[in-house]
């Protein structure tokens, strides 16, 4: 989880105010000509009798009065009622839904101040008043205070239209470059996606703004009231016609996209000046480290986060909670100890539960797999309640060697998931990487669905996990080191010289080399050692033991892997297996052959160990 999710309520809000006047002031004044014409274009009266070209810095200084005050309104009560949403539906916290809710919640407010201030703008833009004063005047004396909140509504009504395009749009744009990039978003990456959202929403919206301005003029040229959203979009269409309900398009659409790079930008930046102060998001492409760039002050842990994502390797969520990790991911094992602790009975009660209601034609064995993977699922449900990224759910490792049934048990977790509510693009499918493991990654990965290939000791797995297109592989360290000691002899190695970290290191050169896109995710350490030689790795998963450590450590930490330099250092060639090449690369490799056999039968006793757990249990 990043700095900035955990970063205290109100310092949050704070920067939320000041981003969002900052961001407000500087769009409003920098774009006002382009403003001043979109607004005397759409006048009733025409361009050039609403004064054309003349004096396009007309209502500045109206503009400005409420820039700092609307935009910062806004933004705190979007960031405060998105928090506050997905306090309340956890699970949701990342849905268009919720921030379509959290930015009409912002325009509402927002437009308690923007709304006279528009008024006095846009009324001084067309030349019936000359200067601040004499516009709060007269209109204070036509029309009283309601005057100034006249067309309220229908800014309203352009508003949330225009926010739940623009922001879900912004949200999901910044979301799918993270995600490809596996890293947060710059600043100048979020200004870009900001600038596409808002020229998409400006463009979709704009007969809602010609309404708006008609509203707020108060009057057509023959002098007859406008009265009503509906009805003004009704004369202006029916007297002008269509095209006039998209007058000003053109510089609405480009004010309001180069508005959006500034706002977006700047707003990320505030965001990022937080966060620097408490550590950068995992991966953080804003703070970037060179392979012997140190950072001070701060836990290993916190140090880590500069350079990799970490994930945490557990199925306790009072683990994951204390250590803040981006993604969580479990195994059989794990999931077998967190079953037998008393707070989380409630979960495998459920699951149970869910199991006798299935049809009474399952066999004994068909019901304690569908048990199974409703167990995994409520634990996976629960973690992503805390992790902001992935959750990795494992499949039955008796199916290791059985590509169809890998592939029927994946989409019956992904089922699970969806009836919660969750999507598949915050899943990933946990598959031993056998060479049926393998194909199942492939095929799934066809259909959208995301892998972890586990149990991957050797360099031959990592190339078929490639050449399969998986999403995220988790090559072991701790578990290599463990064979090389017994075979040699060898009681301990360098940190540098440890034969997994040596394992990882070339499979991260090897990917990097040849521009693969399969995220490395270290597993299965021993010890410290082994989690700072591999700092800059894409992600590292690791026990909350292992965790601890790190946090109470502040020795220096140093970036050893790097994406930029990395390819440079294998100078091997870039292969492809067929089954025969890889079962004939295993064959030669014994160590990768015997952990992955040994893994395989560990996870699966685990198994087994949970299914007379449940057992009794469905027959009480």
């Amino acid at each position: 989880m990043s700095a900035e999710d955990s970063a205290p309520p109100q310092r949050g809000f704070i920067t939320a105010l000041l981003g969002g006047a900052v961001a407000g002031t500087s769009v409003d004044i920098a774009l006002f000509p382009l403003d001043t014409i979109k607004t005397r274009l759409q006048s009733a009266h025409g361009f050039f009798k609403a004064g054309g070209f003349r004096g396009i810095y007309s209502g500045l200084s109206a503009a400005a009065a409420g820039s700092a005050p609307g935009g910062a309104l806004f933004f705190s009560t979007y960031e405060t009622s998105k928090s506050l949403i997905g306090t309340i539906v956890p699970n949701q916290a990342h849905s268009p839904l919720v921030h379509m809710t959290a930015a009409a919640s912002g325009e509402m407010a927002a437009c308690l101040v923007r709304t006279p201030t528009e008024i006095v703008k846009q009324r001084m833009q067309t030349g019936v008043y000359k200067s601040l004063p004499e516009a709060l005047n007269a209109i204070r004396a036509a029309e009283g205070i309601p005057g100034f909140y006249r067309g309220y509504w229908s800014m309203i009504a352009r508003e949330i239209p225009f926010s739940f395009i623009q922001f879900p749009l912004w949200e999901g744009l910044k979301y799918q470059w993270s995600k490809k990039q596996n890293a947060p978003v710059s600043s100048f990456q979020g200004a870009v996606c900001g600038s596409i959202a808002g020229g998409v929403a400006a463009c979709i919206t704009t007969p809602l703004d010609v309404v708006k301005t008609r509203l707020m003029l108060g009057k057509d040229a023959k002098g007859v009231p406008y009265k009503g959203t509906l009805s003004t979009l009704s004369r202006v269409y029916t007297d002008e016609g269509l095209k006039r309900l998209f007058s000003g398009v053109g510089p609405r659409t480009m004010w309001i996209s180069i508005g959006g790079f500034v706002f977006f930008g700047i707003l990320i930046f505030e965001s990022a000046l937080k966060t620097k102060h408490q550590f950068s998001p995992p991966c953080s492409r804003e703070m970037p480290a060179s392979p012997n760039k140190k950072i001070r002050e701060a836990s290993q842990l916190d140090q880590l986060k500069q350079f990799t994502t970490v994930v945490a390797d557990t199925g306790d969520f009072e683990q994951i909670n204390k250590y803040k990790p981006q993604d969580a991911t479990t195994n059989p094992s794990l999931l077998f100890k967190a079953a037998q602790m008393e707070q989380y009975s409630a979960l495998v009660d459920d699951a149970v539960a869910y199991g006798k209601d299935l049809s009474a034609d399952l066999s004994e064995a068909e019901r304690l797999g569908y048990i199974i993977d409703k167990l995994s699922v409520n634990f996976g449900l629960e973690i992503l309640k805390v992790v902001p990224g992935y959750v990795s759910t494992e499949v039955d490792a008796r199916l290791s060697f059985d590509t169809e049934g890998t592939i029927a048990r994946a989409h019956r977790i992904i089922d699970l998931y969806e009836k919660a509510g969750i999507k598949k693009d915050r899943i990933l499918i946990k598959i031993a990487s056998t060479w049926e493991g393998i194909q199942a990654c492939k095929h799934l990965q066809k259909e959208g669905i995301s892998c972890n290939m586990t149990l991957l000791f050797g360099f031959a797995q990592a190339v078929g996990c490639a050449q399969a297109g998986a999403t995220l592989i988790s090559p072991f360290v701790g578990r290599i080191l463990d064979w090389h000691k017994a075979k040699t002899g060898k009681s301990s190695y360098e940190s540098h010289e440890d034969p997994g970290v040596v394992s990882v290191t070339k499979i991260y050169q090897y990917y990097k080399k040849y521009d693969y896109k399969t995220i490395v995710m270290g597993a299965s350490f021993r010890n410290t050692g082994e989690i700072t030689e591999l700092a800059g790795c894409d992600r590292l998963t690791i026990s909350p033991n292992l965790l601890e450590e790190l946090t109470k450590s502040t020795a220096k930490l140093e970036k050893k892997l790097d994406a930029e330099t990395a390819g440079k250092a294998y100078t091997g060639e870039n292969l492809s297996y067929d089954e025969k090449d890889f079962r004939l690369s295993m064959n030669e490799d014994a160590m990768a052959t015997e952990k992955l056999s040994e893994g395989i039968r560990g996870f699966s006793a685990d198994i087994v160990k949970l299914e007379q757990i449940l057992k009794t249990k469905l027959s009480a």
